[in-house]
């Protein structure tokens, strides 16, 4: 999911995208055990994207979009949906979701 090493500026710009959700220190912690990948995650274009469609598509808003990517915080880092015709590039489908 990532295609190069991220540099300082661009993970603090990630970190902050996730503060901003209002995740507690003990989540934040736990998400990013999880998935530390979130913080190479460009901040625009992959974790804002990815959470406004979670907000729009999937209507997550909140605690229970917090919840959602405490189950599943790999959705940060996804940048294909196949829309139901598999394209085997499973790893990063929306479809998973």
């Amino acid at each position: 999911m990532v295609d190069a090493v991220p540099d300082r500026e661009s993970m603090a710009e990630s970190l902050l995208v996730l503060q901003s959700l209002g995740l507690s220190e003990t989540e934040l912690m736990a998400l990013l055990k999880t998935f530390p990948e979130a913080l190479s995650c460009h901040p625009q274009e992959q974790l804002e994207s990815n959470l406004n469609r979670l907000r729009d598509e999937h209507k997550l808003k909140d605690k229970i979009l917090i919840k959602a990517l405490g189950r599943q915080p790999r959705i940060l880092g996804y940048t294909f949906s196949c829309e139901g015709d598999c394209a085997g590039e499973c790893h990063k489908c929306w479809a998973r979701f």
